[in-house]
């Protein structure tokens, strides 16, 4: 199947307009045929889906040093007695929901800073925007964080799925009303963040083309693509800066 983007205008923050409404109208607009949307069918495109629990090869429980895992424990306040990985993600690190012996569950990261240096790095990012978030954001709490020979980590246990593929309606506007209230509540974006701003942490992305050039020659308005990418950079670069981004979210739906 060619994969398919819609690309839905929705008003910026501080406009009012009901979950209810939103919905109905983006409801409408994937009932619309695809040309109707302004979709872009590539012939001969093959979209491939990776399975969401496999996108990376994690340590496991067992890996974890005897003294990584005695300070899980005593965070957690009871013994292990189940690790279950979770594959999804794009880093090595450990990253499992354990359940202890007196039947809490945890969801616990962690990386040596060592041998996973740039993992452990992203993880110690993570700790410091987790704990800027206000509390009114819908994201997992920030419990504790451990950094020493290893950075480990526990945020709130959340009982939950991943979206289906293809998207269903129900959990597109789970995930859209969702947004919408990240946009109202870190903008401005709290002053802890300290965030780059889109342009900058993205500025190299447009350059991606030149490997794709180089792998897949042959794909269809590769050029045309690789123009897009680096106008949309330039010119929008500075409207996707910062907590404005999370408005823009909003306005700019694509679903695939």
């Amino acid at each position: 199947m060619p994969t398919r983007g819609v690309t839905q205008e929705v008003p910026a923050v501080g406009q009012e307009r009901t979950f209810t409404q939103r919905r109905a109208n983006r409801q409408a607009d994937i009932r619309k045929p695809p040309h109707s949307r302004g979709v872009a069918l590539i012939p001969n495109l093959r979209a491939r889906t990776e399975p969401h629990g496999r996108t990376a090869q994690r340590l496991t429980w067992p890996h974890l040093p005897p003294h990584v895992r005695a300070l899980v424990e005593r965070h957690c306040g009871s013994p292990v007695v189940d690790a279950v990985s979770q594959g999804g993600g794009f880093t090595p690190g450990f990253a499992s929901v354990l359940t202890c012996a007196d039947g809490s569950k945890h969801f616990v990261k962690a990386a040596s800073a060592k041998a996973q240096r740039m993992f452990a790095d992203s993880y110690r990012e993570e700790a410091r925007k987790l704990r800027a978030l206000p509390a009114s954001v819908p994201a997992p709490r920030l419990l504790w964080v451990e950094d020493g020979d290893w950075v480990v980590l526990e945020t709130e246990y959340v009982e939950a799925r991943a979206p289906r593929r293809p998207w269903r309606p129900a959990d597109l506007d789970a995930t859209l009303d969702a947004l919408e209230v990240v946009a109202r509540e870190l903008t401005p974006a709290p002053d802890g963040l300290h965030l780059d701003t889109f342009a900058e942490e993205l500025a190299d992305w447009p350059a991606y083309w030149d490997h794709v050039a180089a792998t897949q020659p042959d794909l269809p308005h590769l050029a045309e693509a690789a123009a897009l990418a680096g106008r949309e950079g330039h010119e929008h670069g500075p409207m996707l800066a910062g907590p404005g981004m999370a408005g823009n979210v909003r306005r700019r739906t694509a679903a695939c």
